[in-house]
């Protein structure tokens, strides 16, 4: 079989059947798999009507409605089947179809719409590669992109070890831009929040130093210093996306990329972020030496509610980082002691 199937997700599976075909389970459950059709000599491929000449049952089922589709995720063509029930009536049969043709035969890799999700299906196809049909030129490219999905992951990974300070610009509460600062070193944090609304700034503000936690008061403008007091209960903070961020290969998908810059799909809501769609894009930008600089987060693409913001990497430098916690600490200390 000139395919491999990678590393599936937890509770996914497969077997090879004596005839050559593929089984897909999900924790137990059949949910799909792969069918081969050999070419014979009298099967034309450039007709249309090849998927009927080599016998594909959904496709000449005349119980069935056919939606077809084009080519994508490298496969050749796709199809989409049903029953036509009427309304309130559950459909019995709704299955799709991804076609690989090589020189010698046709893999159908095809999924039961009713017994999994598009996500698990998503996964499924990113494990499937056909290096003997996308060829060299492809595969590379295929090899490529994983390289670059490898070193995000690794980059990120390696600034979440350390210390950071990152700054947030361009998200929106409503029709008011906010800006955030986050600051991290080994557990003592600052986040301080500049919300636009007109005529001044207004920041708020939570530390988190030595044990103790801190909090603005509220009312304080941008051309003050913050003035801070004990927070009593416990210091909640939000993490930026650079941070927070957990790598999940079966959630990430490579898209393209332009000057300076490589997107990804993830294909998960959005951390903490409610009424979202279940994926959003990143893109990882880069300087002219082709050191990492930060990210572009966009969820909601085209929509109404779309959003869009940057999170800056300012510093990774642990002494810098450190000093200007304490010296937010030190006056949150003298405040709060003469208070």
């Amino acid at each position: 079989m000139p395919y491999e199937i990678g590393e599936l997700p937890e509770g996914c599976a497969y077997e090879v059947q004596e005839s050559g075909e593929v089984v897909f389970t999900d924790d137990g459950t059949v949910i799909g798999g792969i069918t081969l059709y050999p070419i014979s000599q009298e099967i034309n491929m450039g007709d249309e009507t090849w998927l009927e000449q080599l016998g594909v049952a959904d496709y000449t089922d005349p119980g069935l409605w056919k939606m077809g589709g084009g080519s994508g995720n490298g496969y050749a063509w796709e199809l989409e089947v049903g029953t036509d029930a009427p309304e309130g009536t559950p459909v019995t049969v709704h299955r799709r179809h991804y076609f690989a043709v090589t020189a010698d035969c046709v893999y159908d890799v095809w999924f039961d719409l009713l017994a999994t999700d598009d996500a698990t299906q998503q996964k499924y196809l990113k494990t499937i590669r056909f290096p003997s049909l996308m060829g060299p030129e492809v595969d590379a490219q295929a090899q490529a992109e994983q390289a670059v999905l490898d070193a995000c992951r690794a980059m990120l990974e390696s600034f979440q070890a350390g210390s950071y300070c990152v700054q947030r610009e361009g998200e929106k509460i409503g029709v008011r831009e906010q800006t955030w600062s986050f600051l991290y070193n080994e557990g003592d944090r600052l986040q301080i929040v500049a919300l636009d609304v007109g005529d001044h700034i207004e920041r708020h503000a939570v530390l988190q130093a030595d044990g103790s936690a801190f909090r603005s008061i509220p009312g304080t403008w941008s051309q003050e210093e913050i003035q801070w007091q004990i927070k009593e209960d416990s210091a909640s903070f939000i993490m930026p996306w650079l941070a927070s961020f957990h790598w999940n290969p079966d959630t990430v998908a490579y898209m393209g990329h332009t000057e300076g810059s490589y997107m990804i799909r993830v294909d998960e809501p959005y951390p903490n972020q409610s009424g979202t769609w279940d994926y959003y894009f990143v893109n990882f930008y880069y300087d002219e030496s082709g050191t990492f600089t930060g990210v572009k987060i966009t969820m909601d693409l085209y929509m109404e509610t779309e959003q869009n913001y940057e999170e800056t990497i300012v510093t990774t430098d642990p002494t810098v980082i450190a000093a200007e916690i304490d010296r937010e600490y030190q006056r949150a200390l003298e405040q709060t002691a003469q208070n």
